[in-house]
């Protein structure tokens, strides 16, 4: 993925074929093309939200549990004032964001609850298409833009509106909302501007780039399951591998041709082979004004494709993957003839009516100096212009959106998605279990945002590239100089 992206309908962790295919914006699966959108132009219409009377939408937790919740900051509405917004003027604050199906029903959701819960401030929302091209920096930029405005943090504008300081700072909005302590690493480590403050919030996420194994299959030849869904070493990833080919059965099926599922193996593997210091560098050193500590020619980067390219030498995918799109790669799968499919959340739920065998969920393996964690593609960004007329009430409406009973019946019961802050197990209710448990796995172990979700331009040039490798034209290094020829392009503005 290099990230989930714009989300046009509904596709989420229970749908099996999800239909969009931009960088960003509405829930939808991993990035198919990173920095450019293949979807609609940008449909920009402002739908006044009545306010309604009706009880507010703060019924989510009850009892004991809202005892707990209320006892932790930023998990239940802030007071109206908050941030300096009006407690008594009537103001109106304009929000672009949404598109079909379950993503604009959740966030005309959260518009109701919000007046409900603060009279005085009505929203309008911008329904906005395409959040990756460049006329939404423009709009960003200009002398009259959105209170709160969609943002495609991969896109190659987001840098320009950072060194041009065109975004609000948030970091107010994170503490009063707890989310250092609320949300997992991904959420808090993902998009940071270069001065390490956050300048855009989402509101939901996925996660991409694991396995999915058959249990069945892996009994039958003696292959031992995965603890705790982890391969005890890259030896034993390779073991594995051997032991389904001695088998007669193929090992990890990709979409060798899909034209997004090629780097996910990359924003798996590289942080188990990068320092944490490392890995905070490769994610914003694409910017001109971060300092590049540690280049990709060489070191953890190298050693990532490396490891990818040795994956021909032991098997690895399955026969013909370079052929193969997402829908190809899952027919081996399917067939029961393949041990692994590679994957993301939304498969957990999405393969259980075509699969006729019981399966469970691995992340790739470590090939370096720290544990797997799950690779999150953080989606639905937004941001508030310092040209914003209403800073305080667009922070007020980020905040209240970010509040557990929000969180829980707009993105997980309405949108059927991964929710970014984390919540008690009983508001997961409704997700697939194997969710569940990769949502308990990154509350327990942490997650990492998605290089190639995070910086931009780059999954084309990787996705091209490793297709060229695996077929014999390329080599590791020259990869690896590829990508960094492709950052200082990025840091120089080009």
């Amino acid at each position: 993925m290099a990230r989930p992206s714009k989300r046009l309908q509904a596709g989420g962790t229970g749908s099996a074929v999800s239909q969009t295919t931009s960088p960003r914006g509405r829930r939808q699966r991993p990035l198919r093309v990173a920095g450019a959108a293949v979807c609609c132009a940008i449909l920009v219409g402002i739908v006044s939200v009545t306010a309604y009377a009706a009880a507010s939408s703060n019924k989510a937790a009850s009892g004991a549990q809202a005892s707990a919740a209320a006892a932790v900051p930023g998990t239940t509405p802030l007071p109206a004032g908050s941030f300096g917004a009006s407690t008594t003027k009537k103001v109106t604050i304009t929000l672009q964001g949404g598109g079909g199906g379950s993503n604009l029903q959740a966030i005309n959701y959260v518009i109701k609850a919000f007046e409900a819960k603060y009279p005085n401030i009505k929203v309008k929302l911008l329904l906005a298409g395409d959040t990756s091209q460049s006329t939404q920096g423009t709009l960003i930029s200009s002398s009259n833009p959105p209170d709160i405005v969609a943002i495609s943090p991969q896109a190659s504008y987001y840098a320009q509106l950072l060194s041009h300081h065109v975004l609000t700072p948030l970091t107010d909005l994170w503490a009063a909302t707890s989310l250092k302590t609320r949300a997992s690493s991904d959420v808090n480590s993902a998009f940071l501007g270069p001065d390490g403050k956050h300048y855009v919030v989402q509101n939901q996420k996925v996660f991409y780039g694991m396995a999915y194994y058959n249990v069945a299959m892996f009994q039958k030849l003696g292959i031992p399951a995965p603890v705790n869904h982890r391969f005890a070493s890259l030896a034993q990833f390779y073991s594995d591998i051997a032991a389904l080919k001695k088998g007669g059965e193929q090992g990890l099926t990709i979409g060798g041709k899909s034209g997004y599922e090629e780097v996910w193996p990359v924003d798996a593997m590289l942080p188990t082979a990068s320092t944490k210091a490392q890995m905070a560098n490769f994610l914003t050193s694409y910017q001109s004004s971060v300092k590049l500590k540690y280049g990709f020619s060489s070191g953890p980067f190298l050693k990532t494709i490396q490891t990818l390219h040795d994956f021909l030498d032991h098997n690895v995918f399955q026969a013909g993957f370079l052929g193969a799109d997402e829908a190809g790669s899952q027919q081996p799968w399917l067939a029961g003839q393949a041990g692994m499919l590679l994957g993301g959340s939304w498969d957990a739920g999405g393969q259980r009516k075509a699969a006729n065998f019981q399966y469970d969920w691995v992340l790739l393996p470590s090939i370096g100096v720290q544990p797997t964690q799950l690779t999150a593609g953080l989606d639905g960004d937004w941001g508030i212009p310092v040209k914003s007329k209403h800073i305080a009430e667009a922070k007020l409406f980020l905040s209240f959106f970010l509040t557990n009973a929000m969180q829980t019946k707009a993105i997980v019961q309405i949108e059927s998605n991964l929710p970014v802050v984390n919540l008690p197990q009983s508001s997961l209710a409704t997700l697939d279990p194997m969710v569940q448990q990769m949502l308990a796995d990154a509350q327990k172990n942490g997650a990492q945002s998605g290089w190639a979700s995070t910086v931009p331009n780059v999954q084309a040039v990787v996705v091209s590239d490793l297709e060229s490798m695996w077929a014999g034209g390329t080599s590791p290094v020259a990869v690896a100089q590829h990508v960094q020829q492709t950052i200082a392009q990025l840091r120089s503005g080009g």
